[in-house]
């Protein structure tokens, strides 16, 4: 090692020694040898006494830790009743829907529900029943009809709107499900299949159950596409009936019987001109009512015509016959003495009389002028009406 070198490293050595054994007279000197935390030297900057920790000092480092410790304790409290108040809330709303909401679904996706259905007499439902079993039951609505049990309500729920065309037609569908199904199946189906689903105004169940699903058939639904239709046929201004029918089934009885006076009770109330099968004004997509009997369905329609056309020349001739007792009785009330039965009533009380013509005519006129007025006095006295004493008899044959 060279005598420079030595020189030099003994001079650092020495300058060292020098600075560690002087006192310090600042700060700055002692946070070199004994460094300290950055927000407790600011604490002691801000003090007037810099050389020493004062009371103050300690004081306001403590004052603002627990400060911040009740602030972060504050926020963290606030937080978590913010958590729980908005779990609470979204419970809620899982477990009963606000008013709007609901207000709002039902405007937007549901069907229009029929108003509460008020008892109908027995008597009342016996005459709906029997006036649309024998085609003439144009007279009362699809409402009557529900109260009546005619046709029973299912609603949609969705797919419906107000339609902006008169009704032209009633189109027969066939369901075509891949496994049997019942009408509310059908239904139900319908109603999962979003807001504007598919669906009919009527479905006739396997039972020969009409199931009426709108409030009434003027509101429309979506069974056909009306963009490929033929005839003018679109979803605003048509009817649409779905038949329940798997690819195996084949239609029943009280099916086939229900359809045709629906049909027809559609066709007269609405006066509707046309019924088409989906296949017939659709034939590029659709074949159905699949199997339908169009010629069978077709005699009972004319049947049904029949029924109503007799129904009707019954309703005349109760009409005139009612009319002609009317009148009748009108004309005995202006001129009593023109009452068949007192006349009658008077003859078999005078007997056969032996006196000219003339005479006898005036002692019968005075009989029934006596006899009415009995009536009259009888009546206003409540006492029984044409009760005649012999006493009165035997004075008018003297």
């Amino acid at each position: 090692m060279t005598k420079r070198l030595r020189n030099s490293m003994f001079a650092i050595m020495s300058s060292l020694m020098a600075v560690l054994t002087q006192p310090a007279n600042s700060l700055s000197e002692l946070a070199v040898i004994n460094p300290i935390k950055p927000n407790v030297q600011a604490a002691r900057k801000a003090s007037p006494k810099t050389t020493t920790h004062s009371t103050s000092a300690k004081k306001s480092t403590a004052d603002a830790l627990n400060k911040k410790a009740a602030d972060h304790k504050k926020a963290n409290t606030a937080s978590a009743n913010a958590k729980n108040s908005s779990q609470q809330l979204a419970k809620k709303q899982s477990r009963t829907p606000s008013k709007i909401a609901s207000r709002n679904l039902s405007k937007r996706t549901v069907a229009k529900k029929l108003p509460p259905v008020k008892p109908m007499p027995l008597a009342r439902k016996k005459l709906i029943n029997d006036s649309f079993v024998n085609g003439y039951a144009d007279k009362y609505s699809p409402r009557d009809m529900v109260r009546a049990g005619a046709f029973s309500y299912f609603p949609l729920r969705g797919g419906v709107f107000t339609r902006k065309s008169p009704i032209k037609a009633v189109v027969v569908h066939s369901t075509e499900t891949a496994s049997p199904a019942s009408a509310k199946n059908i239904v139900r189906s319908w109603n999962n299949s979003g807001p504007n689903h598919a669906g009919t105004q009527f479905i006739v169940d396997r039972d020969g159950i009409i199931y009426l699903t709108v409030s009434d058939p003027i509101v429309g639904t979506f069974h056909v596409n009306s963009f490929i239709t033929l005839e003018g046929v679109k979803n605003d201004n048509s009817i649409g009936i779905e038949i329940v029918r798997t690819g195996k089934q084949k239609y029943t009885k009280p099916q086939l019987a229900s359809v045709s006076r629906l049909v027809h009770y559609l066709l007269d109330r609405y006066k509707i001109p046309e019924v088409y099968g989906h296949g017939e004004i659709q034939p590029t997509d659709r074949t159905d009512p699949v199997g339908f009997d169009w010629k069978a369905f077709d005699g009972d329609l004319d049947g049904l015509e029949l029924s109503q056309a007799k129904h009707k020349q019954e309703l005349i001739r109760i009409a005139a016959e009612t009319k002609k007792q009317q009148q009748a009785k009108l004309a005995s009330e202006k001129n009593p003495l023109m009452d068949s039965a007192l006349i009658a009533a008077a003859k078999k009380q005078l007997g056969p009389e032996k006196t000219n013509p003339v005479s006898a005519d005036r002692k019968l006129q005075q009989a029934i002028q006596q006899r009415i007025s009995s009536d009259k006095k009888q009546t206003s006295e409540k006492a029984p009406s044409r009760i005649v004493a012999d006493e009165k008899v035997n004075a008018a044959k003297g």
